[in-house]
């Protein structure tokens, strides 16, 4: 994990922010436990690790989201989280992203450091046809995309 964002997590819970950080399927979570502790010592309380716990419920109880390349970006917007991503990182969708209303690609470590920051406190609205951007431009394109997500999640609940 990238000392930069172990230094933003760590800043952000010395604030008095609770972080969940979830693991991708192909991860191990003992790699980020590791270098927080090389980093910071154990574990805070206001510090949880998922690897496998459910989506939506996360999701419900996510104000924003930090992420890299990631479909749960998807999952994000339909849920109406903003979302912060490292910018200089190519993502392939980065030219449809920046004209997004509570979709930050941060220039720096800073500017996503501050990003965060800010929107802890007063997070943004996202724009109601955030869904239109993903999806070909039919009339029913969106509704169908947040529906097929939705009932994603569903599932996943039921599994």
């Amino acid at each position: 994990m990238s000392e930069g964002i172990l230094d933003i997590l760590h800043t952000l819970i010395q604030a008095g922010v609770w972080v969940t950080v979830r693991a991708h399927p192909a991860e191990n979570p003992a790699d980020f436990i590791e270098s927080w502790r090389q980093r910071y010592g154990e574990l805070p309380t206001r510090l949880h690790l998922d690897k496998h716990g459910d989506l939506a419920e996360l999701l419900a109880q996510t104000d924003i989201a930090l992420m890299f390349r990631s479909t749960v970006m998807l999952d994000c917007l339909v849920n109406n989280i903003p979302i912060v991503m490292p910018g200089w990182i190519e993502f392939g969708w980065n030219h449809e992203l920046y004209h997004l209303r509570g979709v930050h690609l941060a220039r720096t470590w800073a500017d996503l450091r501050a990003t965060l920051q800010e929107w802890i406190q007063h997070p943004p609205t996202l724009d109601p046809n955030v869904i239109s951007s993903f999806v070909e431009t039919d009339s029913n394109g969106a509704h169908n995309l947040s529906s097929l997500l939705n009932q994603t999640l569903f599932i996943r609940e039921l599994a």
